[in-house]
């Protein structure tokens, strides 16, 4: 249902879902009719899928972002079960990235792209070990830690932790003041909140998310 949400969506694929539904027993009067309707306007279209959602009673959250989640792991897990290929789950993630907005779980997908960029025009990149070579192998792993703090439930707080490489522990970074004597005279730093140091690692980095499931697999037990 979410894919209707994201760009280049073929409405054509809603009369198909009716025609399947309708092939496998289930029965509606707006999904007779949206079988019927190949060669309507999208509008009209997703005006009768969503009344057909509705006759049948079927269990489809009703809120966009919890629509996006949903899709986002049925594409995770299809990727890493084989069943999709790696390639058009990643652009699919992209999307849903973009649909989301500033929604913080799927940043890594539209961060790779962004680093994959970079290493092509040989600027300096936001993540460690990600290079034209490994991108493959690199954005698999993206997928397995995002799948992982899915089925775990972390709280995007948690998340957005970063690492400490100073007293090697998991940090919720704060601004702290700091002074020159130029200008700026008075600016500002993240630092850890355990030491205060700044040599923080962010939680782009797949060693840092690594932690973070390590720890809250800990705190569960």
């Amino acid at each position: 249902m979410v894919e209707r949400l994201l760009k280049g969506f073929d409405h054509t694929r809603m009369v198909s879902w009716a025609r399947l539904m309708l092939d496998s027993g289930r029965y509606a009067e707006s999904l007779i009719l949206l079988a019927g309707m190949g060669k309507a306007a999208p509008e009209e279209i997703e005006k009768y899928f969503l009344l057909s959602i509705g006759e049948l009673e079927l269990n489809i959250p009703k809120d966009t972002a919890s629509q996006l989640r949903e899709y986002a792991n049925d594409i995770a897990l299809r990727v890493l079960n084989g069943e999709m290929s790696q390639d058009y789950g990643f652009l699919q993630m992209l999307k849903v990235a973009r649909v989301a907005g500033r929604d913080f779980r799927y940043a890594g997908f539209p961060e790779i792209e962004e680093d994959l960029d970079n290493l092509f025009y040989g600027r300096k990149t936001r993540r460690d070990g990600l290079t034209p070579e490994n991108q493959k192998t690199y954005i698999r792993e993206e997928f397995k830690l995002f799948s992982t703090m899915e089925m775990l439930d972390i709280p995007l707080s948690a998340r957005q932790q970063e690492y400490c490489m100073i007293c090697g522990k998991l940090s919720t970074p704060f601004a702290r003041k700091k002074y020159s004597v130029s200008r700026p005279f008075l600016y500002h730093v993240m630092s850890c909140d355990h030491c205060r140091s700044e040599r923080l690692k962010s939680s782009s980095q797949h060693f840092v998310k690594r932690k973070i499931i390590e720890s809250y697999a800990l705190q569960g037990c």
